[in-house]
């Protein structure tokens, strides 16, 4: 059996680091477990995903978002604070 990709989608991939800026995520599956990583301090959040939701960080860096909902195959996508 295939597993189906997610349809998740993002607004931007880079956002300013001020807490206040954010990328927008939509279109991921229902309670789905949401985790960013900073590439740069290895700082990680996670949560249960809410469709539309946002990340927004002060730490600068790249981050790695990934969304994770069974049988969905993951999602990934890296963005920029800047």
């Amino acid at each position: 059996m295939t597993r189906p990709t997610q349809v998740t989608e993002i607004d931007k991939t880079e956002l300013i680091a001020d807490g206040v800026d954010a990328v927008t995520l939509s279109g991921a599956p229902a309670d789905a477990v949401f985790t960013a990583r900073s590439f740069e301090t290895g700082e990680s959040i996670s949560g249960t995903l809410s469709d539309p939701d946002t990340f927004s960080t002060v730490v600068p860096g790249l981050w790695k978002l990934k969304i994770e909902k069974f049988p969905y195959l993951s999602w990934e996508v890296v963005v920029n604070a800047v």
